[in-house]
């Protein structure tokens, strides 16, 4: 038994080869060598899919090295610098950059935003051996985040196209541009001296009148009304978000009304329908009947074949309407599980939306705390160094009241620079918070929504059903009307053929009669004659 296994592996792994094979050229669209460099493309990618947006990402080669083209369909545009990071099941987050201008076209009248990624083949290689499932969108002009949560489904099937392109490639014909410092995971960046350090105690400084300080106290000022004003946008922003999420909410819930109303009035129509044939129904009786004693002269075999015939086509418009009924009411109830089932993956996806969300405000916060902070304690080891080198400074050169002076500009200096630190962290908060309130808000319209639209649902079900068993009951009460019809004639035309046959019968007993009573009467006569004839001869011989 032991030589079995040998050739079964061996053969598992032809079918496994010949099988991948089969499902990368669904994935590859090109490849082909060119001047010695090896031309590979994929095809395009869904990797996010959200209600009103979708991104895209295209593998390939040129002489340019190893590239990605990345597709934004009503998301957001991709400038020159901007970063694309990727980040593992492991956390692990790697960096890449575009390096084109962008381009944007029209699909259906959706802006498609695409641009150019450079990669090298470490990039492939990790796509291919790692489970991507998070996609962050760095836009390096406004210094703002976005997250991007991949799905199961989207990520194995990004990482079979890597795998699938990693397999096609030849990398001793591919222009490798190797990548440096790209990888940008928490661990290799913790730095606790980031945070600088603190404010030193308040300095009075109404003495002082050098236009350092002034220059200090304006900036300050400066930075007060900036981060007032940006505070201001925020919240302005944050309410005409919730104004159209509430439009929103508003714009179901009257969606849902008028799925019902129209509902409504199709059972309306339905029953004035089946009221309408009802009535046509009722008056071709009525002219059949009339017509049928002013004009019936079919025998009473024909008659019953007839009654026959219009109980079977009774029967059989009574099973169709059963049918039909039964067709209908299953199809709204698949529509309707339907649609529920379509109101629920709205639902979750728009609670990874939500989710990504409040990631991408966190980490908008985090970055820019942690850009304010370095950009403090960089000012405060400025100025540090500067009044170092003031102190250094010969006696010739400083006296006494400017070295006194000279430190309690670094005071104010450090004072100064802590407290726009602290001001612009509070900011940096206060966006955090709206952030989330914007997020919560959309979170619970989306659940609200879906509940509007799944309730909507569950009675348009409903009025599905009442109408197909509307429209089963009128096609029943349709066709035993015309059955009563038909049997009512068919009586009707039984009973006039019998009184014909009747007054026939009684034509033929009458002309019979008629003939016997002639018949005698001729006889009655003869025998007279016959008789007066013998008398007339009697007397001619008496004579």
């Amino acid at each position: 038994m032991k030589w079995i296994n040998p050739i079964v592996l061996f053969s598992l792994l032809v079918c496994w080869n010949a099988i991948y094979a089969q499902d990368c050229s669904e994935y590859i669209s090109e490849n082909k060598t060119i001047e010695g460099t090896h031309i590979v493309r994929t095809e395009p990618q869904t990797i996010v899919v959200r209600g009103t947006y979708t991104y895209s990402l295209q593998l390939m080669t040129d002489e340019k090295g190893v590239l990605a083209k990345v597709f934004s369909k009503g998301g957001v545009d991709f400038n020159q610098g901007d970063e694309i990071i990727f980040m593992d099941a492991r956390g692990t987050r790697k960096s890449y950059r575009f390096i084109d201008m962008g381009e944007m076209t029209r699909d259906g009248g959706t802006p498609v935003h695409e641009n150019i990624l450079q990669l090298d083949l470490a990039a492939v290689n990790w796509f291919a051996t790692a489970d991507i499932n998070t996609m962050y969108i760095k836009n390096n002009i406004s210094n703002e985040m976005r997250k991007l949560t991949i799905n199961l489904n989207r990520m194995q099937a990004f990482r079979s196209m890597a795998v699938c392109f990693n397999k096609t490639l030849d990398v001793s014909q591919v222009n490798d541009v190797v990548l440096t410092d790209n990888d940008i995971s928490p661990s290799r960046l913790t730095d606790p001296e980031r945070r600088g350090t603190g404010p030193s105690k308040p300095i009075d400084v109404n003495s002082l009148n050098d236009q350092e300080l002034q220059d200090l106290y304006g900036e300050l000022a400066k930075t007060k009304e900036n981060v007032r004003q940006e505070i201001q946008a925020e919240q302005e922003k944050a309410e005409i978000a919730k104004r159209q999420i509430q439009e929103e909410v508003a714009l179901a819930r009257e969606q849902a009304n008028a799925k019902k109303q129209e509902y409504a009035e199709e059972v309306l129509e339905a029953r004035k329908r089946s009221q309408a044939e009802i009535d046509a129904s009722r008056k071709e009786v009525a002219n059949m009947v009339q017509e049928a004693r002013a004009k019936a002269t079919t025998e009473i075999d024909k008659i019953n074949l007839g009654v026959v015939e219009a109980k079977q086509r009774a029967t059989e418009e009574i099973q169709k309407a059963k049918l039909e009924s039964a067709q209908e009411v299953a199809a709204a109830r698949e529509q309707a599980a339907q649609e529920i089932k379509a109101v629920k993956e709205k639902l979750e996806l728009a609670k990874v939306e939500y989710t990504d969300e409040i990631a991408s405000a966190r980490e908008n916060s985090k970055q820019e705390l942690e850009r304010i902070r370095s950009e403090t304690a960089k000012a405060i080891t400025d100025a540090r160094s500067k009044a170092d080198l003031e102190r250094e400074r010969s006696a010739e050169e400083v006296v006494t009241s400017k070295k006194s002076a000279s430190e309690q500009i670094l005071g104010v200096q450090e004072e100064t620079a802590g407290e726009i630190a602290k001001i612009r962290e509070n900011a940096v908060l206060e966006k955090e918070r709206l952030a989330f309130e914007v997020a919560e808000s959309r979170r619970k319209a989306a659940e609200e929504k879906a509940l509007i639209q799944q309730a909507s649902a569950s009675e348009l079900g409903e009025i599905r059903e009442a109408v197909a068993k509307e429209k089963e009951a009128s096609a029943l009460e349709v066709a035993e009307a015309k059955k009563r019809a038909a049997e009512e004639i068919n009586l009707t035309r039984q009973q006039v053929a019998a009184e014909k046959e009747k007054g026939r019968q009684e034509v033929l007993q009458t002309q019979e009669l008629t003939a016997q009573e002639v018949a005698a009467a001729r006889e009655a006569a003869k025998q007279e004659k016959d008789a007066a004839a013998l008398e007339v001869a009697a007397a001619r011989e008496k004579a």
